[in-house]
């Protein structure tokens, strides 16, 4: 599934603190739960509320949990920068 999701400058998680590696696959320590554990990221009409320093296209893979405003997944890779 393709999703979005922002991060501070140099591919850093704004609440986790984690460095993402470009274009690898990071798999998430526990099945996917709201604010606990897992990937999250955001769909495309949620983008306002996510507003960080760099905005990624990133697949997700694995479990998916969909929210209100996001969407959670066991597994994801950055696919690229968004820069318009």
């Amino acid at each position: 599934m393709n999703a979005y999701k922002f991060l501070h400058a140099g591919r850093v998680g704004p609440f986790s603190g984690f460095a993402w590696p470009e274009a690898s696959w990071v798999d998430a320590e526990a099945p996917p739960e709201l604010c606990r554990s897992g990937i999250h990221a955001c769909r495309l009409e949620h983008l306002a509320y996510w507003l960080a320093d760099e905005l990624w296209r990133i697949e997700l893979d694995g479990e998916l949990v969909e929210t209100e405003l996001q969407v959670i997944a066991t597994r994801a890779r950055l696919v690229e920068r968004v820069s318009a």
